[in-house]
């Protein structure tokens, strides 16, 4: 322990004194340590003292690391950079630190990063979201940054100084003093049953590989990453079963990589109906004649959805052929523009509207009923009006069970 909580003759904690060992030199002498004592607020439990010496130890720590500087020198980026290793270390995923790190990278190091981290104030990160609304913002397109985005940003940047507010680096945050982007929640997007027969038609005329993976996402609803996951193991065809129990993702830190389902989400087992089956089973004839051409170039692994010559799929390459797709057909008329999760909505969607308990939804989709209600609550309310018309017909009209 780097500290130790000192107290007086009544057994009350009074201060606390820190030493943080500084190691060895070039020649093996021992550094000396960096040493203070901070006195303990009075009327403080156990408890509480025990963690006031827990937050005075990180912000002296901090203060070391940084040439036994107060906060007034330590820049916003490098205190960024300890926020999220100690993120990293405290198992945060990698698609979300990816992610993190995307929004540091591009946008907020850039426009603050070189400011002292309690010179910052509201103003600051006022101008930067105004900065992030006006065109341009999104590289990618051009236009503004949504507002979805720009609040993502927002909470990234308040975490960060929060974080400075436990470690005593600064008095407070000021991203509370910022009127955070508000979010309007959108309906999900999902398919018409006119558009599904339209959407069946575009699939069929596709190579085998891009027909399998539409269905399996029409049907299943399982999310790409679901999809790119499911291996030759999964799929026990004697009970026209399959089991949807790894996720496959990918960011360009990481590159492609399987993650672990997070705690509480269950593993879980769907049917596969007689067409699906006859499509899987052709497919799965047509791989194993890609491995016999390929031979020992092809990169053999369990997994069924592949890369051109075997190994594991980049589910984003799931996303950019359906984009394909769809621009392929937009040409040719009123074809739907073709999503991975819009199927997810679909499925949803149906299972509801046909009065399919909400239970029974999330365990299909490997989802939480309360998500479900509230995602879908329009098409829930629908449900609901069919079955009290059904009611209706029941009591008044005799209807026989």
């Amino acid at each position: 322990m780097a500290y130790e909580i000192r107290k007086n003759k009544k057994g009350e904690a009074t201060s606390v004194r820190i030493t943080i060992y500084r190691g060895i030199d070039e020649n093996g002498k021992r550094l000396p340590s960096f040493t203070t004592s901070v006195k303990i607020p009075e009327g403080l439990t156990k408890k509480q003292a025990e963690k006031f010496a827990k937050e005075q130890e990180a912000s002296f720590k901090l203060q070391c690391k940084f040439g036994g500087a107060t906060s007034r020198k330590i820049l916003f980026r490098d205190f960024a950079k300890e926020v999220m290793e100690a993120k990293e270390r405290a198992g945060r995923t990698k698609s979300t630190l990816s992610h993190y790190q995307d929004m540091l990278e591009n946008r907020v190091l850039p426009y603050m990063g070189h400011i002292k981290i309690d010179d910052i104030t509201p103003s600051h990160l006022n101008n930067f979201y105004k900065k992030l609304r006006s065109p341009g913002a999104n590289k990618l397109n051009g236009q503004p940054l949504s507002d979805k985005t720009i609040l993502e940003h927002h909470r990234l940047i308040s975490t960060i100084f929060e974080d400075a507010v436990k470690q005593r680096l600064i008095s407070f945050n000021p991203a509370k003093s910022v009127t955070a982007p508000t979010v309007v929640p959108q309906l999900p997007n999902y398919y018409q049953p006119a558009e599904i027969e339209k959407i069946k038609q575009m699939l069929n005329e596709q190579s085998i590989k891009w027909k399998t993976i539409g269905y399996m996402l029409m049907v299943l609803g399982a999310r790409r990453g679901e999809i790119a996951g499911i291996k030759r193991s999964n799929i026990n065809f004697e009970k026209n079963e399959i089991l949807i129990s790894t996720c496959v993702l990918y960011n360009k830190r990481d590159g492609v990589y399987v993650k672990d389902y997070p705690k509480g989400r269950k593993y879980r087992v769907l049917p596969i109906p007689g067409e699906l089956k006859e499509i899987l089973t052709q497919y799965l004839a047509w791989l194993d004649r890609e491995k016999k051409i390929w031979g020992d170039l092809w990169k053999d692994s369990d997994y069924i959805f592949v890369g051109e010559k075997g190994g594991i799929i980049n589910p984003d390459n799931i996303t950019q052929e359906l984009r394909r797709i769809s621009e392929k057909y937009k040409k040719k008329g009123d074809y739907p523009y073709l999503n991975p999760h819009a199927f997810r909505h679909t499925v949803a969607s149906m299972l509801i509207s046909k009065n399919i308990d909400v239970v029974t939804v999330a365990d299909y989709l490997g989802d939480v009923p309360v998500t479900i209600s509230n995602k879908y609550a329009h098409v829930i309310n629908d449900a609901k009006i069919q079955a009290g018309n059904k009611m209706c017909n029941i009591i008044f009209n005799n209807e026989i069970f």
